[in-house]
């Protein structure tokens, strides 16, 4: 389980088991990153690609990707913690719906990290497998240490006693935004948390025998593993109060394994309780990639959180989202999750196995504490400040809307139903993910009169996902996040205009097309797609070389329900003079006739 040289990709997890398709699924996350989350519909809808970065930037393929997909997920994130992108796009507005904000109820942080996936074979609506992952990881780019655990189940007629927290939590979560989520993922948490609450595990990991889950922070309570022998603890970020109430719980507290700063930091007296405290050594530490949250400290190095526990003949392993932190484990306001499993030592191992030689071991150092607790260096107290402004900012009511100011051509507002305290901010810039951060305008405004304006944006660049940019007055520190902000008055041709931005052109609309026919339960890797399609049209756009009655003929005979998507994008684009314009003309004479075929049937 804590096998260093045994390495996952999240990726990989989102692939359906052979013979199924995805069905529905949810994430919850504490940090999001929208440029990772547009890589997951391409890899649930179009398998996996060997080059991530290249089909990033192929806003066909992501954008054929997010229509089969977007509609059937849910993402679930802390207010205030949407990273904002490095490169602007239009696709992000098509990810507004399926990206949900919310706040712990008791004060703390939305802190889970799990996938539920539903998978169900592609000719009955019955046979059903439900997938689950319990990370310690967030929904970013980083290259953190992480651990995680991934469970396939399948829904039965009995309850299963031992999901029934897993399932409260997924119940719990419409409950939990910050604005009411659409009534479609209202449905999805009730189905899926109902289908958990009957799933019998296929398999659990290695020789675990027992799987228990506790979740955090929808009651307001403390919690804290089972009494035991011997405990180590595996935890980011540890506090004080946390760390006595671990080492109360057991006769011996083996070790304390932590991020070098938070042990810096921690009280001796809460240390003295383990008798080994260990990091990460230097060859182990790893940052961030681009795509992380660059100002969230969350994200470099340490990021796994386990209790350890031998008691008896029995070793039980807890993991997932909870540190050893009091908002997490003593005053019980952070919302968090752990699996709980349990296994003969002889057969699992304990803690000697997992955090030695044959283990971690080798990647962990002594660490030996200051003589006295380093200062808060002038960027944390920066990121305190900007902390503090954030909460104003996600209590303030903000929301956008829209107002027509020429053809194609719009004025946004960002407005608060009262006025921010901007208190030791030197500036507040503010602008829609989907332009470029120069066109970025001054926030400064809202601590005033509650009210800002983002002049002349295109129908395609409306989003709700605006991004704020916060320095303060003690450096030049700056810390950015998103907010997904409800939206008035949005156009509604929209997305329709972000199909047109994407296929601009002949060539675009072809490329579409394939994607829209391809049979995906054959294709192997979009990158292979792709790849394929691109030698198979000239400048001009034409049909020529292209198999396009080959894959209407067959798209008809095997699933006519395909071509719907074909006349959605065809009557998309002919509701304009522009989208008219890509269609070539030989298209639309082949494609009359399998829509006159279409209607027939109908009859």
């Amino acid at each position: 389980m804590l096998d260093p040289n045994s390495r996952s990709l999240l990726v990989d997890s989102l692939c359906p088991p052979p013979g199924y398709v995805f069905s529905t699924g949810l994430a919850t996350t504490y940090s999001l990153d929208l440029t990772t989350l547009l890589s997951v519909p391409l890899h649930l809808a179009l398998r996996s690609s060997d080059d991530r970065n290249a089909m990033l930037q192929d806003g066909v393929a992501l954008l054929e990707a997010l229509r089969r997909t977007t509609d059937r997920l849910s993402i679930f994130c802390q207010q205030g913690r949407i990273g904002a992108p490095n490169l602007p796009h239009v696709l992000y507005g098509l990810l507004e719906s399926c990206v949900v904000e919310v706040t712990a109820p008791h004060g703390g942080v939305f802190h889970p990290k799990i996938w539920v996936l539903r998978f169900k074979r592609a000719d009955t609506t019955d046979d059903v497998v439900l997938r689950l992952l319990v990370l310690s990881r967030n929904l970013t780019g980083d290259r953190s240490w992480d651990l995680s655990l991934s469970l396939d189940g399948t829904p039965g007629k009995r309850t299963v006693t031992q999901n029934r927290p897993l399932a409260d939590l997924v119940a719990a979560l419409p409950e939990l935004a910050a604005s009411p989520p659409v009534a479609r993922i209202r449905q999805d948490c009730e189905t899926l948390a109902n289908e958990l609450r009957q799933t019998a595990w296929t398999e659990l990991p290695g020789a675990f025998e027992e799987l228990a889950f506790h979740t955090l922070g929808l009651k307001r309570r403390s919690w804290s593993p089972k009494p035991s022998k011997r405990l180590a603890v595996i935890s980011p970020f540890v506090t004080a109060s946390a760390l006595h109430a671990l080492a109360a719980t057991t006769q011996e507290a083996v070790v304390l394994v932590s991020r070098p700063d938070e042990l810096a930091k921690a009280s001796k007296p809460s240390l003295a309780r383990f008798g080994a405290l260990k990091v990460l050594h230097e060859g182990a530490e790893t940052d961030d990639g681009d795509d992380a949250l660059a100002a969230d400290r969350l994200t470099r190095g340490l990021h796994a959180k386990a209790y350890i526990v031998e008691n008896g003949w029995d070793t039980t392993l807890y993991l997932g989202s909870a540190n050893a932190t009091n908002a997490s484990l003593v005053a019980g306001v952070n919302i968090e999750i752990l699996a709980e499993l349990t296994g003969k030592r002889s057969r699992v191992g304990g803690i000697d196995s997992f955090l030695g030689d044959d283990g971690l071991g080798e990647y962990l150092a002594e660490f030996e504490p200051p003589a006295e607790p380093p200062p808060l260096s002038v960027e944390e107290q920066a990121e305190k400040i900007i902390d503090a402004v954030r909460s104003e900012l996600m209590l303030a009511g903000i929301r956008l809307s829209c107002t027509a100011a020429d053809e194609d051509a719009w004025d946004l507002r960002v407005s608060a139903k009262r006025k921010i305290k901007l208190k030791q901010i030197e500036s507040i810039r503010i602008w829609p993910i989907s332009l470029p951060k120069e066109r970025a305008i001054d926030g400064a405004p809202l601590a005033a009169k509650g009210e800002v304006l983002i002049p002349r944006c295109a129908t395609a660049s409306i989003t709700g996902f605006v991004a704020f940019e916060l320095t303060t007055a003690l450096c030049s520190h700056a810390v950015c996040f998103v907010l997904n902000l409800p939206v008035d008055n949005m156009p509604e041709g929209r997305d329709a205009a972000v199909l047109r931005t994407i296929v601009a052109n002949r060539e675009g609309f072809l490329r579409y097309l394939l994607l829209l026919l391809q049979d995906m339960d054959d294709l192997p890797s979009i990158g292979d797609l792709v790849s394929a399609i691109g030698g198979k049209w000239n400048s001009a756009g034409s049909l020529d070389g292209l198999p396009l009655l080959e894959e209407l003929t067959r798209a008809y005979s095997r699933n006519p329900g395909r071509l719907d998507s074909v006349r959605k994008l065809v009557e998309q684009l002919n509701a304009t003079p522009e989208g008219h314009e890509i269609i070539p003309d030989e298209f639309m004479d082949l494609w009359r006739v399998f829509d006159s075929m279409l209607q027939g049937s109908a009859q």
